[in-house]
């Protein structure tokens, strides 16, 4: 992608060496890993966190041959589809631990229409604990009538779970169709403060009581699960403010709207 197309997107961009990470400056800075899938799922662009990329875990019978693969049709070339929650993307170091300022950022979509009783998994950091975030369709499960958003934390000693169910009636507010690319980010501020963004806008904010996230969590595997297409996955070692992530959201649409149309 060509350095001027993404400066007239994003202006303030003006490091040449990072030309390939999408985004202003102020992403880029901060980016500690970062894949758009261009070339070999296992092979991100930036990776200065050195995480370790796993592709090989596999949860259960019959995901032994649904590991991710690099697909075209992605948001802005190809991607990564994760074809199944049972095999997912992993990435493994300190780096995505929440007990110093982090924010995880990634594109996705789904490769079905959402039914009512269906449901995703976007991302999950475990070590000593559990931090979640996914959508849980109409069932048993909390008596759902319809697919809802959730972000929970779970499992830590000296922390009160969290089981946020931010959005009763997600098919109301997003659009999850086949093929239709959202933005999801997540940023923890202060070991205990968090935040999520869908396309741009504040979905959720919850704040861990008990304690704080420490490093003797060991939350150092993040988990991109499915099935899903995913696309610009990052990890950036900062908490954004103000209008940041949505800014970054409307730069980086506008783009996809001047390489589709």
């Amino acid at each position: 992608m060509s350095v001027l197309l993404v400066s007239l997107l994003f202006p303030l961009v003006t490091q040449p060496d990072s030309a390939d990470v999408l985004g202003p400056l102020w992403f880029r800075e901060a980016v500690s890993y970062y894949a758009s899938y261009e070339g070999a799922a296992d092979q991100p662009l930036v990776n200065g966190a050195g995480l370790a990329t796993d592709l090989s875990v596999r949860r259960g019978e019959g995901a032994a041959d649904l590991g991710p693969i690099v697909v075209d049709d992605g948001l802005l070339g190809r991607c990564l589809h994760i074809r199944d929650w049972r095999a997912p993307l992993v990435l493994r170091g300190e780096a995505v631990s929440p007990h110093r300022a982090l924010t995880v950022s990634f594109w996705w979509a789904l490769p079905y229409d959402l039914a009512i009783d269906g449901g995703y998994q976007l991302f999950d950091i475990t070590g000593a604990g559990l931090v979640s975030l996914f959508c849980r369709g109409k069932g048993e499960w909390c008596a759902l009538q319809k697919p809802a958003g959730v972000f929970q934390v779970y499992y830590f000693t000296g922390i009160q779970n969290i089981n946020g169910i931010y959005d009763f009636d997600l098919l109301s507010h997003v659009d999850l169709r086949a093929q239709v690319w959202h933005h999801t980010a997540v940023v923890f501020r202060r070991a205990s403060a968090i935040e999520g963004y869908v396309d741009g806008s504040l979905a959720f904010e919850y704040t861990i009581t008990g304690r704080e996230f420490t490093a003797d969590d060991d939350l150092t595997t993040l988990t991109v699960g499915g099935p899903l297409y995913v696309d610009e996955l990052a990890v950036l070692g900062g908490a954004p403010e103000g209008d940041m992530i949505a800014d970054y959201y409307r730069g980086v649409s506008r783009l996809r709207e001047y390489l589709t149309r």
